[in-house]
């Protein structure tokens, strides 16, 4: 990444700070790097000059580099014995289950080295390093990449009950056996199968083939009972008294609970939301129903258009400001004549106004607000300034800026969208946006 030179007031700065990270009025290298770039940022008071800033890991190791010139010999010498036999002891303490991770282990150890009279200062990455090692040549994997017998046979255990029906889905069943793995992470000593950690996604998958192996998951075919209780629902839908699929799987889904908690409905297969609702869509085409993505009619065109021009005049920051407020006016027409007029989510109307305003003015300004352009000018000159570099890569420095900058004015962006944000904004201002290139990139 690009990083200005270092001004003279700076590389002082760099100097006395590693002077003390020696004398021992920090404990680390990162401690001093803390404080030494809050110095620093105070050096330049105009916005313009921070576009260069030295980051954090830059900081930290330019202070380390500094003090090592100095005369610092910790961090790099080699182990003594009596820090490998400290090592060693906190790895065979986690093995056997004491340490409920490696991290707590080095931590630990860490403790106890500085305990030791003489003995050089060691940092969390190193002793870390260190114990992963001695696990590792003791034979210990990581249970994160395997399942245990015991932890197999506790999910075998919670996907019965899944199947007996004492959960009411597979993902109550997963949040159970996640809190049963955390009350045995909390014995001590811990258990050693027992994985550092396990997400609720993998305990989910896990469950749910052994579940469906006890037929707890509903096959792919209906039964007669369940078509007979979801045909008058798929009707309303095809006749526009229910608005689409979706109400009428929630309808569903409803009126089954109901008659299960009743115990008219005990032995039939519990559906999901999905499995529902695609099955009441393909049956409403099969009975005449149109597609799902109806034909937008000229007066819901000519209201997109009237946004559209909207946005352009700057009435709306962006396209889902104005998606809202035509969605309401949607609304109205389709309260009128349900039968003419499709329910638009604001997603399609945002879209549909994106797509209009890219063929009139600039595509990567259609949905910003104008704060955000704002602030995207500065760093599109900026990689304008450094793009020939390649090697130091100006384009991600150019993006981490710019997400930084929207961050401070609450805007979450990622690192991707910024940098394809900089360079269809570059192609735009170089006239090498042409509609056909926006269409086969948006393919």
């Amino acid at each position: 990444m690009i990083h200005r030179p270092w001004l003279r007031g700076e590389d002082r700065i760099i100097t006395r700070y590693a002077r003390l990270l020696l004398r021992g009025a920090y404990p680390n290298a990162t401690a001093a790097a803390r404080d030494c770039e809050r110095e620093i940022s105070t050096l330049r008071a105009d916005p313009a000059a921070r576009a260069g800033h030295h980051p954090f890991g830059v900081i930290r190791r330019r202070v380390a580099d500094r003090a090592h010139e100095l005369g610092a010999n910790w961090s790099r010498c080699e182990w003594q014995a009596r820090e490998r036999r400290v090592a060693e002891r906190h790895a065979r303490a986690f093995v056997a289950g004491h340490h409920s991770s490696i991290r707590a282990a080095a931590r630990a150890a860490q403790a106890d080295l500085a305990a030791l009279s003489g003995s050089t200062h060691r940092s969390t990455v190193s002793v870390y390093d260190e114990i992963l090692q001695r696990v590792r040549r003791a034979g210990w994997r990581s249970p994160a990449w395997h399942w245990s017998e015991p932890e197999i046979r506790i999910l075998q255990r919670y996907a019965r009950r899944l199947a007996d029906g004492r959960f009411a889905s597979a993902v109550a069943a997963s949040r159970a056996c996640m809190d049963h793995f955390a009350r045995l992470g909390r014995q001590r000593p811990r258990p050693g199968w027992l994985a550092a950690r396990r997400s609720s996604l993998a305990v989910y998958r896990k469950i749910c083939p052994q579940a469906r192996a006890h037929g707890r998951i509903a096959p792919d075919s209906w039964t007669r009972a369940e078509e007979r209780r979801a045909e008058p629902l798929v009707k309303m839908v095809v006749s526009g008294r229910i608005p689409n699929a979706g109400d009428a799987a929630r309808r569903y889904l409803g009126k089954t609970g109901r008659a299960r908690s009743a115990g008219h409905a005990a032995s039939e297969p519990r559906r999901t939301y999905h499995g529902v609702h695609g099955w009441m869509l393909s049956r409403a085409r099969e009975l005449g129903r149109g597609p799902v993505c109806a034909r937008w009619r000229p007066s819901e065109q000519g209201l997109i258009r009237r946004y559209a021009r909207a946005i352009e005049k700057g009435e709306y920051d962006c396209c889902i400001s104005a998606a809202r407020a035509c969605r309401k006016e949607l609304e109205q027409l389709r309260s009128r004549s349900p039968q003419a007029f499709a329910d638009r989510s604001s997603l399609a109307i945002s879209a549909r106004l994106c797509r209009l305003t890219e063929t009139r003015g600039p595509a990567s300004r259609a949905c910003r607000t104008r704060e955000e352009i704002r602030l995207l000018d500065p760093w599109l000159n900026w990689y304008e300034r450094y793009r020939h570099l390649h090697r130091l890569k100006p384009l991600a420095q150019a993006a981490e800026g710019l997400q930084a900058d929207l961050e401070k004015i609450g805007r979450r962006r990622s690192v991707g969208a910024m940098r394809s944000w900089l360079t269809m904004e570059r192609l735009r201002r170089l006239g090498l946006l042409t509609p056909a290139r926006r269409a086969s990139r948006s393919s």
